[in-house]
């Protein structure tokens, strides 16, 4: 055991023993701070200059400069380290219920602080976890994670937009991540802040819109109809091989506003006006009119456009049309 900790509770003070991990968390003071900058975009402070907040003493009693320097500072509610208890109190708050999934550990990888998003992203119920390493709380963390963290624990600032956990249940989560070194005020690494940002749910959602692409793409592709997509500008952003057929045009040719090209000199007033308006009232629409090839035959077709309906804006994002 370490030094004991002076904390408020109440309208009194309360001494307890601090066991050994503990002694680096008011050197991680600093980093949480700058912690609260880096996630509210914003500069956090003022806190103690430097030489105000000095590391407890790894001694089985407690040494103060003078029994008097100990009593003013309790009695301006001070932690004898020099820390202020209003903000040993306040950084701790801070960390557990920021908005975010974020840890603090020494350099060791035991937990200093956590926040309660940590808990519930991880699925870690009433575990008490400060003290225990993350390797214990996680014991299938893979050896690669490891090896980044030896490296932030070097200095080095590492970040990953999409990485596969797979749990010890059998489960597996999508984890965005950063993590970076915190510093003792004596400038060394003391430990690392995690910020992670379990993206399980989008992934899903992703790869579920990337299949129903493809599922899309491999239909219009063998499709027997000329098939094709607008924005909702009326912008073409997709045609298939069949509607190059008909056309006669390549799908670099019918892109953007080139489709206009395709339709007849005689027809393309009146049916594109008829078209914007639809576009602007987002209505499914049928006509026939005809098409000119660059050959120089013509065609008739038919058309049907419907429109496709963001669910969250209510209107169209885009058109999906045969010919």
């Amino acid at each position: 055991m370490a030094t004991g900790r002076v904390f408020p509770y109440g309208d009194r003070l309360m001494e307890y023993p601090m066991p050994e991990w503990e002694t680096g968390v008011w050197d991680a003071g600093r980093a949480a701070f700058r912690l609260a900058g880096h996630l509210m975009g914003t500069r956090c402070g003022p806190w103690p200059r430097r030489g105000a907040m000095r590391r407890l003493r790894r001694s089985p009693r407690r040494r103060w400069s003078s029994p008097s320097r100990q009593g003013r500072r309790m009695r301006r509610g001070m932690h004898p380290g020099g820390v202020s208890l209003a903000d040993a109190a306040l950084l701790r708050e801070f960390v557990e219920h920021v908005p975010a999934a974020v840890a603090m550990f020494d350099r060791q990888m035991r937990y200093i602080f956590v926040s309660e998003r940590w808990m519930e992203d991880y699925r870690l119920g009433d575990q008490e976890i400060i003290g225990r390493t993350h390797y214990e709380v996680f014991p299938e963390i893979p050896e690669r994670w490891k090896e980044l963290h030896r490296r932030a624990l070097a200095g080095e600032v590492v970040r990953c937009d999409e990485d596969r956990f797979e749990r010890a249940d059998g489960t597996v989560d999508w984890v965005r991540w950063e993590i970076r070194p915190w510093y003792t005020i004596s400038g060394k690494v003391g430990g690392v802040t995690m910020f992670t940002e379990v993206i399980t749910e989008r992934k899903h959602v992703e790869d579920a819109i990337r299949a129903s692409e493809t599922r899309f793409r491999i239909l219009s592709t063998s499709a027997p109809i000329g098939i094709f997509e607008l924005d909702a500008e009326g912008r073409c952003q997709y045609v298939n091989t069949r509607w190059e057929a008909i056309t006669g045009r390549t799908s670099e040719e019918g892109l953007g506003y080139g489709w206009h090209q395709t339709i007849h000199p005689e027809d393309r007033e009146w049916l594109l006006q008829e078209a914007r308006e639809r576009i602007r009232a987002g209505f499914p629409g049928e006509r026939e009119f005809r098409i000119l090839r660059p050959d120089g035959s013509v065609r008739w077709v038919r058309v049907h456009v419907a429109p496709m309906v963001d669910p969250q804006a209510g209107r169209p994002s885009g058109f999906v049309g045969t010919l």
